[in-house]
């Protein structure tokens, strides 16, 4: 053998272990954050309220390495309160070192339809109407520096058992994210999309429109609340049984959430194109909630306190405990709940509302919820909604206090004059303005002071405002 041959072979042997080598590190470096990743995401659904009564837990096991990947099975267990155990099964194929490209890692996750299921599926719809096919599969690659990027798919399918059908029209996912899970500082895009649900049989008729969702979020090092922007949507909800009918359009949902120099703004909105609801409509409907001047380190130490629950506590009851003791640090910023430009369409005209709850206290720790809170409130209702809604209800009085002996134009204008005679009542007092088409009720409130329009009000204020027809 040439020297030359020699040393070709050499180096072939020293670039083989090197491979083997960083295949090997790789995969052990993938398995210590695959498995850190998932104990991040326990402590998240432990600490998060609205994730904790779920009582979620994932398990990893039998992973069993391989040179270029690793095959493993996770387990998410959860429970809604006191209800049955559920346990989901994705089957986990995992690709390491250059079977990974640049990434350190990719996993196929499958969700697996557990074998009395799927008989239970064939033995309902006659055949299999997922075809073999997994209910959920999500592509996920995993980079160096904690980066991430994955999507998600459903397949479509349709089914028929009897006289029911259901079609499923599928859903797909993006994803990305920059971050340590160790560091805890993240920032992440998604999106979701999901044609369309109906299911029908003899009796009912239930659909589910267009599903779609985006957003946008990020978690600073060492916070434990996430800001940035989120929106989903759905075009349509019908639902009809017999005599029963309810229609949702075009409801929208968004959230943004930011903070600026320790203080947290959140602003949640909701929307309504129009409802029908056998013979109720609603035009149009909104309502945007806001939360103000929230201080960041005690919203850090509120969501730190949830991991230490008392047994058979609830999420509420932990909440109330935990916001007592962390009173005095979510109030030093003089935090504002608020209602803004929130409205319902009805027919003839609207219902507006404003309202802000505030602080005003200078002693947190002395807190006095008689002394120091604050709430005003702003209602405007257009004059002919009100012309309309009096209008059913003072033709009522006059049906039954003459027994339906006046119709016609003469009842027409018994209508119209009773009318005017109850918003003369509402206005008369000087709690209840009427300017511009638009009757208008503002209402101050701090420990005993009450007052409507600035006039004040001795004992309930609603009483003050006679019989509204809402």
């Amino acid at each position: 053998m040439s020297k030359s041959l020699k040393v070709a072979l050499v180096g072939l042997v020293v670039l083989v272990v090197l491979v083997l080598g960083g295949h090997y590190v790789s995969g052990l470096t993938f398995k210590s954050k695959y498995l850190a990743g998932v104990e991040w995401a326990n402590q998240e659904f432990r600490k998060n309220p609205s994730t904790r009564d779920l009582k979620v837990n994932i398990q990893v096991e039998n992973y069993e390495a391989g040179i270029f990947g690793a095959t493993a099975q996770m387990k998410i267990n959860f429970v809604a309160g006191s209800g049955t155990p559920v346990t989901l099964v994705f089957k986990e194929e995992i690709r390491h070192g250059l079977a990974a490209g640049f990434a350190l890692g990719s996993v196929r996750s499958e969700l697996e339809v557990p074998q009395e299921v799927a008989a239970g599926l064939r033995a309902v719809f006659g055949e299999d109407p997922l075809a073999g096919k997994s209910p959920l599969v999500i592509d996920a690659v995993i980079g160096w520096t904690g980066n991430a990027s994955g999507r998600l798919e459903s397949p479509r399918f349709t089914g028929k058992a009897g006289e029911t059908e259901i079609k499923w029209e599928g859903i797909s996912g993006e994803y990305t994210s920059t971050g340590s899970v160790r560091s805890g500082s993240f920032s992440g895009v998604w999106s979701l999309d999901a044609p369309g649900l109906s299911v029908q049989d003899g009796y009912r008729h239930v659909e589910v429109g267009h599903l779609r969702g985006k957003g946008d979020s990020a978690r600073a090092n060492g916070r434990s609340f996430y800001t940035g922007l989120s929106e989903a949507s759905v075009d349509k909800f019908i639902y009809k049984e017999a005599e029963k009918n309810l229609a949702v359009e075009n409801l929208k949902i968004s959230t943004d959430v930011r903070e600026t120099d320790g203080a947290v703004d959140l602003v949640a909105k909701y929307e309504i194109g129009k409802i029908l609801a056998n013979d109720t409509t609603i035009d149009a409907a909104s309502l945007t909630v806001a939360f103000e001047k929230l201080d960041a380190d005690a919203l850090d130490a509120l969501f730190a306190s949830f991991e230490s629950a008392l047994p058979g506590e609830d999420s509420f009851e932990t909440f109330s405990r935990v916001a007592l003791q962390h009173r005095a640090a979510i109030l030093r910023r003089k935090p504002v709940l608020a209602i803004r430009d929130s409205s319902v369409k009805l027919g003839a005209g609207s219902i507006l509302l404003n309202a802000r709850l505030s602080y005003a206290g200078e002693n947190p720790e002395q807190f006095n919820p008689q002394t120091d809170l604050v709430l005003d409130a702003d209602l405007g209702v257009t004059r002919a909604l009100l012309v309309q809604e009096f209008s059913k209800k003072v033709r009522e009085e006059l049906t039954e206090e003459q027994g339906g002996t006046e119709e016609g134009a003469a009842l027409e204008q018994l209508v119209a004059s009773g009318v005017e005679q109850k918003i003369a009542e509402l206005t008369e007092t000087g709690y209840v303005a009427d300017k511009d088409g638009k009757l208008t009720i503002a209402l101050h409130m701090q420990g005993e002071t009450v007052t409507l329009n600035g006039k004040p009000v001795e004992g309930n204020p609603l009483s003050a405002l006679g019989s509204l027809p809402f």
